[in-house]
């Protein structure tokens, strides 16, 4: 069984509640019971004409998965990925070094509109996966090329859950043209190219016999004639670019231009992808804090913060009014907490009795319970940072408030969207999506 994320303009690597299909877990854990939520956010500058990256696979592991060793060859898993596509040896490479720990392998498949002749996948929620170990190592092959990949060779580089069991995210990485490698096991005389001149799939031998190298992994020094290296040849693709056009399973074609410009990853600077990696539950952090209102209801609203890891908690301020249509204001404040269903519960209170910039406040400012509150998405689909829905249960049953119902969550339900732009220097922490629907196939 596979995985297919659903394509959305402008991302070419989209996110996950995360794929438990293409998993291979060693042991039962005993971490608490917690989900991911992964996003792979597309960063390339010309996303019609630039490289492409067909999976995004992650192992998460105690520290020891050692996926390769800077400046020497391949290990035998790396060399069947780099050479094959295949991941078979990589698994096997993770279970020699890894059987006697708590570990997990989950691979995301990312879709190009333009590489991918049949886009008609039915839409099926989750499944979710349970997180096994403390760190991830993530690696993905990088097109067109014969051994060009990404991925940490640190085994603890990325540490998501600390010695305590704490979660230490989100995760953020951030993934650049200097950061591809060389997997050092074929020459790179641009003759034989997967992506190119073969399709993603093709087998391409066996990985120890020749023409295949046995040269170290080093960081790869560009396509022959960019920016990075100038003199190599032959020179191929930094000429006039190249197409590669492969027959779709609907029984069309389809075609992808490689533009010189746009896969010169050599170029200081080149943007390639953003990892982004959160606990499900725990997804409202802290770049979700902000004003919040309903455009419908315009002169009220929230202020969010989100705050604290252990537990994860949650402040509010509704600036409102009195609801006997006096017109005089009213301020409520909602202290919340993430409870053991990973939703944020609210108690509401009401401040009375204080007067603007007293000193007199701490003693005459009165707390009175309003009610209670929990927070959701608003939809999976939706940026995230953006919007949720707060739902209401007044504790005076007679109240009647203008707001649809809240159903089997609350009373009543406030849908609520962001009213500023995303917090400077906060906005990498947000996201395409707060969730995603996941295409699963045979």
């Amino acid at each position: 069984m596979s995985i297919r994320f659903r394509h959305l303009p402008a991302v070419f690597l989209l996110s996950a509640l995360c794929a438990a299909a293409n998993t291979c877990v060693a042991q039962s854990g005993s971490l608490p019971d917690r989900h991911w939520h992964i996003e792979v956010e597309d960063l390339r500058p010309d996303p019609e004409n630039g490289l492409v990256i067909d999976w995004v696979y992650f192992v998460f592991h105690d520290g020891d998965f050692d996926l390769y060793d800077y400046g020497k060859p391949a290990p035998e898993g790396l060399r069947w990925l780099a050479n094959h596509g295949y991941r078979d040896r990589l698994v096997d490479q993770a279970f020699e070094q890894l059987n006697d720990e708590e570990w997990q392998w989950v691979q995301i498949r990312t879709p190009f509109s333009s590489l991918d002749g049949d886009n008609a996948n039915s839409q099926a929620p989750g499944p979710f996966f349970v997180p096994e170990g403390r760190f991830l190592t993530y690696f993905a092959r990088v097109y067109p090329s014969d051994d060009a990949f990404v991925g940490n060779a640190d085994p603890q580089r990325y540490e998501l859950i600390d010695e305590n069991g704490d979660f230490t995210g989100p995760l953020i990485i951030d993934v650049y043209g200097s950061d591809i490698l060389d997997a050092g096991t074929k020459e790179n005389l641009e003759a034989d190219l997967i992506g190119l001149d073969r399709h993603f799939s093709d087998e391409r031998g066996d990985p120890f016999e020749e023409p295949f190298t046995s040269d170290p992994v080093l960081p790869h020094p560009g396509y022959n004639g960019s920016y990075g290296n100038p003199d190599d040849e032959p020179v191929r693709l930094m000429v006039a670019g190249e197409t590669y056009c492969q027959e779709s399973g609907t029984g069309g074609s389809f075609c992808h231009e490689y533009d010189p410009a746009s896969i010169d990853f050599s170029q200081p600077g080149y943007p390639l992808m953003r990892l982004r990696i959160n606990l499900l539950g725990s997804f409202f952090h802290g770049a979700w804090s902000g004003s919040y209102f309903n455009p419908a209801l315009s002169g009220e609203g929230f202020s969010f913060e989100f705050f604290d890891e252990n537990p994860p908690r949650a402040l509010f301020y509704w600036y409102t009014f009195q609801p006997d249509d006096s017109g005089e204001p009213m301020w409520l404040i909602g202290e919340g907490w993430l409870d053991e269903y990973q939703v944020f519960n609210f108690d509401i209170y009401e401040v009375t009795g204080g007067s603007m910039a007293s000193i007199s406040n701490p003693n005459n400012a009165d707390l009175s319970n309003w009610g209670s509150g929990l927070l959701l998405p608003r939809n999976a689909s939706d940026p995230a940072c953006r919007g949720f829905r707060l739902f209401l249960t007044p504790e005076d049953e007679t109240l009647e408030l203008d707001l649809p119902s809240g159903g089997n969550f609350g009373t009543y339900v406030y849908p609520l969207e962001a009213l500023t732009t995303r917090l400077t220097g906060l906005d990498k922490y947000c996201g395409n999506t707060s969730g995603v629907s996941v295409s699963i196939f045979p």
